[in-house]
């Protein structure tokens, strides 16, 4: 059984400002230092601004990751020569402060908004790495990431690695240089449901601060005949002094269901300030 996810705002003008998850740069040709066209072999395809990011935390189940007074500014690069490109070789500069570049956000497991991470072949192969028949890899494409802080307060940033450098546009430096949100957050879910129904739950965020903000968190599920599962992010652009939900649906199959003894599911939220729980006991037809 697929369950199925919806997503509904209810906040009046609740679209995103300017895109608060992600802010795209052009496909331009990769510049070096000093400013002029360079031939590094590395592309720049997108560069997000997020709060934090959903990824497995075992393998199955969610968590977040990212604290209220850090951020992460998570690249989607392509690089022909990954040999010649570790994940070390990049870094972000700003504000007068240079950041590290990571591919390691909870033992690198794929991100849930971002996919997978960028993998030079000499840390080993990934299907976006492939070798040729003379040893030689061809190109690899994924994320890399760095955590900065929250406001960044900087008048500029960009990513740069051996051989260039790519400008991190103004939308998402707005995002970079806001301060964080804070959010009231409730999770509804009905106390049963009947065999054959869907049970729908709903998380409502209220943005409580005075500026725009992302709320990041995730759905896990135990039961029935299942001992957890990882089931959807949860991601809300919400605009200050507004509320927006989520919707989780699930359809309880009867097949799922035989020969239980008063069954059950649970439903939990995770979140950077909470993990409430809602429990649906399960009635026959």
């Amino acid at each position: 059984m697929t369950p199925t996810r919806r997503r509904t705002l209810r906040a009046l003008g609740a679209t995103v400002a300017g895109t608060a998850l992600a802010g795209c740069l052009s496909d331009d040709e990769p510049t070096n230092e000093d400013g002029n066209g360079g031939d590094s072999g590395v592309s720049v395809q997108d560069v997000t601004a997020t709060p934090a990011v959903v990824t497995l935390n075992s393998p199955d189940s969610y968590g977040t990751y990212g604290d209220r007074n850090e951020q992460l500014i998570i690249a989607d690069i392509t690089v022909e020569s990954p040999d010649d490109h570790p994940v070390s070789s990049f870094a972000v500069e700003a504000g007068g402060e240079r950041y590290e570049v990571t591919t390691d956000i909870y033992r690198g497991f794929e991100l849930e908004t971002f996919g997978k991470a960028y993998e030079p072949a000499s840390d080993g192969p990934t299907p976006s790495a492939s070798a040729s028949e003379d040893g030689e890899t061809g190109p690899s494409s994924g994320w890399i990431a760095a955590y900065v802080p929250k406001p960044l307060d900087a008048d500029s940033a960009r990513l740069t690695w051996d051989g260039g450098e790519h400008a991190v546009d103004d939308a998402v430096l707005e995002l970079l240089n806001r301060p964080p949100a804070t959010f009231d957050v409730t999770f509804e879910a009905p106390d049963s449901a009947t065999v054959g129904e869907t049970v729908t739950a709903t998380v409502t965020v209220g943005n409580t601060a005075d500026v725009d903000g992302t709320f990041v968190g995730a759905i896990n599920r135990v039961g029935p005949r299942i001992a957890y599962a990882p089931e959807t992010e949860v991601r809300l652009d919400i605009e200050a002094g507004e509320n927006a939900d989520w919707e989780y649906t699930h359809s309880l199959d009867s097949s799922e269901l035989e020969e239980m003894e008063d069954p059950s599911m649970e439903l939990h939220l995770v979140w950077r300030d909470g993990s409430p729980v809602r429990t649906v006991d399960i009635e026959s037809e």
